[in-house]
């Protein structure tokens, strides 16, 4: 009964955009081998109800928050937890997004973005090679390319709010050129 709660909660959180608490509350309850250990630790009082206004709430407390993802038009981002500029950057660029084109390289940053950010986050920690980091700003180069086609088409200059990715270059190279 209650696992069946946490589950359809669960549910609902996937269906707000937390995929990650969604994940993350599911996987919790695939570990738990049966209800009995449960009711053993004392767990046979009624579970509270979710309401969408509950779910709502913490989905509009934590996506405004700094170290949080990004949503846009139904996916949701991995790598922008680390750099809040992204996130304030991309909903800048998608808040004027209104024509499918406009949505659709919105889309396409945003894809763009959370790649390089990913491979920042693992040449910041794991380091890489002279390959690895040439990928990593082709990437950024690739994704400063499509903000442009962005200020061309919505006819707004985005250019200076996706400075972090150059910044993000420089602390990568900064930080593997000092190994």
């Amino acid at each position: 009964m209650i696992n069946e709660r946490l589950y359809k909660f669960s549910q609902q959180l996937r269906e707000k955009g937390l995929t990650k608490e969604a994940d993350y509350l599911s996987n919790m309850l695939d570990e738990e081998e049966d209800s009995e250990d449960m009711e053993e630790v004392g767990f046979d009082e009624e579970m509270p109800e979710f309401s969408e206004e509950d779910v709502e709430g913490e989905m509009e407390l934590g996506l405004d928050s700094e170290g949080e993802e990004f949503e846009f038009e139904g996916s949701m981002t991995v790598n922008f937890h680390c750099c809040p500029e992204a996130k304030s950057a991309m909903s800048n660029i998608c808040d004027m997004a209104s024509s499918e084109e406009e949505k659709d390289l919105c889309m396409e940053i945003m894809e763009e973005v959370d790649a390089f950010l990913g491979d920042k986050l693992t040449l910041m920690e794991d380091g890489g090679s002279k390959e690895t980091l040439c990928e990593f700003m082709s990437k950024g180069l690739s994704a400063m390319y499509a903000v442009g086609q962005a200020s061309g088409i919505m006819d707004e200059d985005f250019v200076p709010s996706f400075q972090f990715l150059a910044d993000a270059v420089d602390e990568v190279c900064s930080e593997l050129l000092e190994e």
